[in-house]
């Protein structure tokens, strides 16, 4: 038994199993490499005229690395080094442990896969290394092998090599990337770094706590800070590097990148005269300033498209910032809608408003008077009018405009918020001044036909209608006869053309002529 060679026993034992399936077993040097031996399997076979050559998968390479015993115990010492090349190479490595148990042939075999758990072990353990002064060379130190029967090869034949191979591998065409993704992140899954900085805090923050500073630089609401000087480390399996990895010269700047926890509706409700809205918002809250921030600091962030509303439970506090979206630029009509709402209602609460995410309440907020400029009230009233023309032409959801149009239009959406808002018809009458030859009473009845239309965003908007009315009055201040009061009008046709389709006439007046007479055949006025 003592001059038993167990190192060229298992050898031999391999490149017989790889010869029995064709495998080529090249030997890459006894343990100098980290390797003994490169596997590799043969072409994929395919029948002609049914796949292309160039597409035929590249055939499976693998790293293996053998070690024979007569005593198993499941562990067995291996030189960090030999750890070190498996983990770095892109190919899948394995350790092929063939346990003799005394005899001259192969009694059971195992095959440890080189993967996510062994990667992780031994970058820790390099890490951990690192930070020590005498380290030493990787191949004095030594890392445990372990393998229990979940790795057994279940033949002990080339067939059961492959298997097991095959097994671990799985797609060997996506192996490398996966395996490149393992290398590069793990460790970092729960922190991957921190920072030394010496930075210029905001007059504003000075006089205060710098909790709420460090509240609002995580919530993003400082802009960028000015630093004097700083050092970033990267951080892995929670064990900081031993030298920085990069230093921050003054005049840098740093600004905070947060992300959101949900997206969720917020319900604002103001308790006084029970009026609500409720605004699809992205919800931020601090995070990594537990140990500087209080609870009177915290606060919660809710943004929306032009905006953001910030409300401090602890503190009662509401502060909201709000943007008019630029006129010459283009936007997403439900977007400006929603902003309009917001504004509007900013405009109308007095008192204590209570916020909600689904059921569960946030707390309440005190706005004693609106902080926005009158203009954005004029803004809000333009955009909100013209809803309802969008949804009465059905595109309010695909609508782009630049808000521009729609001061363009002013004059004719005032009429056609009149044309389709029968209440607010009725509190706003159309009057018209016109002349004529012949003479007319007071009272006599009229109707004039009417085709408007309005281009907004990408539509020409057409409405075909008459109004109904009588002559009021003489009109002696515009020099003209008579002056018509519309009492009614009928729509005939409503159509939202595409921005640069023509505009034919005829068929409009023609859709009008047909239903006029409909009208006085019935006598419906």
């Amino acid at each position: 038994m003592s001059n038993r060679d167990l190192g060229e026993m298992g050898e031999a034992t391999l490149k017989s199993w790889a010869a029995q399936v064709g495998v080529t077993a090249n030997k890459a040097g006894q343990d100098k490499r980290g390797w003994d031996f490169i596997l590799e399997f043969p072409n994929q076979q395919f029948e002609p005229n049914t796949s292309s050559y160039d597409k035929v998968i590249k055939p499976i390479q693998c790293f293996v690395q053998v070690k024979a015993t007569d005593n198993n115990t499941g562990s067995l010492a291996i030189k960090l080094s030999n750890w070190v090349r498996l983990v770095n190479t892109e190919l899948p490595a394995f350790f092929l442990v063939l346990d003799f148990d005394g005899e001259n042939d192969c009694q059971k075999a195992y095959l440890i896969h080189i993967y996510e758990n062994e990667i992780r072990k031994v970058l820790k353990r390099l890490r951990k290394l690192s930070l020590k002064i005498n380290s030493g060379k990787l191949n004095k130190k030594t890392l445990n092998l372990n393998w229990n029967e979940d790795d057994l090869i279940m033949s002990l034949d080339g067939s059961g090599l492959v298997e097991s191979i095959e097994k671990n591998i799985k797609d060997f065409k996506t192996y490398s990337k996966r395996k490149i993704d393992l290398i590069e992140n793990v460790g970092y899954e729960n922190e991957q770094g921190k920072f030394n900085l010496n930075l210029s805090i905001p007059d504003s923050y000075k006089s205060g706590d710098f909790g709420e500073f460090w509240v609002d630089f995580s919530l993003g609401l400082t802009g960028d800070i000015e630093i004097n000087s700083g050092e970033i480390w990267d951080m892995r399996f929670g064990i900081t590097a031993p030298t920085p990895e990069k230093s921050i010269d003054a005049g840098s700047t740093i600004k905070a990148n947060p992300q959101p926890i949900l997206e969720d509706i917020l319900l604002m409700r103001e308790n006084k005269n029970g009026k609500e809205i409720r605004i699809p918002v992205k919800v931020f809250v601090p995070s990594g300033v537990e140990e500087v921030a209080k609870e009177n600091h915290l606060k919660m962030l809710f943004k929306f498209p032009e905006g953001n509303i910030i409300i401090s439970p602890s503190q009662s506090f509401v502060k909201y910032n709000i943007n008019i979206p630029d006129g010459f630029q283009s936007y997403q009509f439900k977007e400006l809608d929603l902003i309009a709402k917001i504004i509007l209602f900013m405009f109308d609460v007095d008192g204590e408003i209570e916020f909600y995410i689904g059921a569960d309440s946030l707390g309440k907020g005190e706005i004693s008077e609106s902080l926005l400029p009158k203009k954005f009230y004029k803004w809000a009233k333009t955009i909100r009018n013209f809803t309802e023309v969008a949804k009465f032409f059905d595109i309010f959801d695909q609508l782009i405009i630049k808000t521009i149009e729609l001061w363009q239009e002013k004059d004719k959406l005032e009429v056609m918020n009149l044309i389709i808002n029968e209440k607010e018809y009725k509190n706003n009458k159309l009057r018209f001044n016109f002349n004529c030859d012949d003479v007319i009473s007071v009272g006599k009845k009229f109707c004039i036909p009417h085709v408007t239309n309005m281009i907004i965003g990408q539509y020409n908007l057409m409405v075909v209608l008459c109004y109904l009315g009588k002559t009021v009055e003489k009109d002696d201040l515009h020099n003209l006869d008579y002056l018509i009061e519309v009492d009614d009008f009928k729509i005939f046709r409503k159509q939202a053309l595409n921005r640069e389709e023509e505009w034919i006439v005829n068929p409009f007046y023609n859709n009008f002529l047909s239903n006029i007479k409909y009208l006085y055949s019935t006598g419906v006025r």
